[in-house]
């Protein structure tokens, strides 16, 4: 994360939660107080920032963590180039996280990429668009 990333960071806290933010210890940030009417905004501003809440939580893989210490060793190298395999092939590949939370435009279900999106990792969603809730 850069200095002008966290104050993107910063700035997100004060104007969308309590102004506070957190470092984890999985080296992530959370937000605290925000309010699902600022989400959007939220999630919109780290985008923007490059960089990213995609699979930040829920049912997906956590982050991959390659730790920078010690800095310039070869065993580091190769323990960051298998991060960067290991994260890449768990990202999500459903364009739907940009739908919501970037573009804000509705994914069509009815589209053929849509109607037979099968993730190579989590496989096929089902979708029932006009289904009921279980009472």
């Amino acid at each position: 994360m850069t200095a002008k990333q966290w104050q993107v960071f910063d700035l997100l806290a004060s104007t969308y939660g309590n102004n506070t933010m957190r470092i984890t210890t999985r080296q992530t940030i959370q937000f605290h107080g925000v309010l699902k009417s600022g989400l959007r905004a939220v999630i919109q501003g780290i985008n923007n920032s490059l960089l990213s809440t995609l699979a930040a939580c829920g049912d997906v893989n956590r982050n991959v963590l390659a730790p920078p210490t010690p800095a310039y060793t070869k065993a580091r190298e190769q323990v960051y180039a298998d991060c960067k395999k290991v994260a890449l092939a768990l990202v999500p590949q459903t364009k739907a996280y940009h739908s919501i939370w970037i573009d804000g435009v509705q994914l069509k279900l009815d589209d053929a990429e849509n109607k037979n999106f099968a993730d190579p990792l989590y496989g096929k969603a089902i979708c029932r668009e006009n289904s009921k809730s279980p009472s």
